[in-house]
This record gives C-alpha cells, sequence and structure tokens, in this order.
C-alpha cells in the first residue's frame, strides 16, 4: 500500500466524503501494520493509520489507496468536512494510548487544510475528552455552532462538543449515558420529518 508497508488487509470504520467541487468520492478507511499479542494489545492500536481512495463513481478508483496523513499519528474513526472558512478538515480519533508524554490519545482531534486531500498538517489539541470515539459533527439548529457528538466507549455514553467555528474554541457541553455510537446529517423538512 502506498506510504504505508505492512498494511494489514482490515478496513475499520470506513467513511464515504463526496467533494462537490472536484465532483469525486473520497473512500476513508484505517489499517493497522502489526498484530496485536496478549502481552501488548496496544501495538495493534498504536499501528492504525489512515487511508483513502478516490473515485467519479464508485465502480472505479483512480489510484491505489493511499495514506491521508504524513505524520506518525495513530488515527482511526476520520471523516472529512469542508470548511465553510475555506478548504477542509479531518477529524480523527488520536488512537495512541494517553501519557504524560501524550496527553492526546483517546480523544477527538482534527486537522484543516486547503486541499481536500491535503497536506493536512498535525492535528490540533483535543475536541473531546480521553476514551472517546466514532465521532460526527452537523450544523447546530441555529445554524452558526457546531456540535461535535462522540461515543464514550465501550457503550458508556455519548457526549457533545461544541465550537462556532471548526478550528474552535470547543468545550465539552453534555454526557449521557442513555447512547451509543449513530451518526447525525441534515435532512431538510422535505424529506418527511418535522410535518
Amino acid at each position: 500500500m502506498a506510504g504505508l508497508p505492512n498494511a494489514m488487509q482490515r478496513i475499520g470504520a470506513p467513511k464515504l466524503y463526496f467533494d462537490k467541487p472536484s465532483n469525486q468520492f473520497v473512500v476513508l478507511w484505517h489499517t493497522a501494520t502489526v498484530p496485536g499479542v496478549p502481552e501488548d494489545p496496544e501495538r495493534y492500536w498504536s499501528s492504525q493509520r489512515t487511508l483513502y481512495a478516490v473515485s467519479p463513481d464508485l465502480r472505479r478508483f483512480q489510484t491505489a489507496p493511499k495514506r491521508l496523513f504524513s505524520w506518525e499519528i495513530a488515527t482511526i474513526d476520520t471523516f472529512l468536512i469542508a470548511n465553510p472558512e475555506g478548504g477542509y478538515c479531518a477529524v480523527v480519533k488520536d488512537e495512541r494510548y494517553p501519557s504524560y508524554i501524550w496527553t492526546t490519545g483517546k480523544t477527538i482531534r482534527m486537522s484543516c487544510a486547503k486541499e481536500l486531500l491535503g497536506p493536512y498538517p498535525e492535528p490540533g489539541p483535543a475536541l473531546s475528552p480521553a476514551f472517546r470515539e466514532a465521532p460526527t459533527l452537523v450544523r447546530a439548529p441555529n445554524g452558526i455552532d457546531w456540535y461535535l457528538y462522540y461515543e464514550q466507549y465501550a457503550g458508556a455514553g455519548y457526549g457533545l462538543s461544541m465550537a462556532p467555528r471548526l478550528e474552535g474554541p470547543w468545550v465539552e457541553v453534555w454526557a449521557t449515558r442513555d447512547a451509543r455510537s449513530g451518526i447525525a446529517s441534515r435532512c431538510p423538512r422535505s424529506c418527511g420529518m418535522g410535518r
């Protein structure tokens, strides 16, 4: 696999993004490069990297899969979103285990770039507390703020952070034990809701 030697034949948490300006689909997923072992299961998760493939129609792919990020940070659950202020943002789960030297481990983070496929700089600070995953990002009903939902695993609850713009500042506003992994997307009234 381009830029990822020893990629395991595993597709984790695939995501699909359609880029209107370029009229192409970007398929994203993560995979590991080393297997887990009982004495060190974390090495499997620390080797996760985000890959992508581009297609005009989801039948033909322009190139072999490639790494989305050049930096050496374990990432899973990656998805892309157009930044209203220009460019694109990649939302990722930092899959490294948290420690004194890696304080953003197991949190949701973001990296923004001018172009769809980057280059993306290293992601910014944590947007969520530790041990969160499966993020989804939507505009708030007010049309101004952003809502970032995420699961506190394993099945322990769901949380929400919000910000006035994708670049932040982000603040955690609530958490609940009554919800689990999901996705949110915009649905106009014409789709049947609110009638």
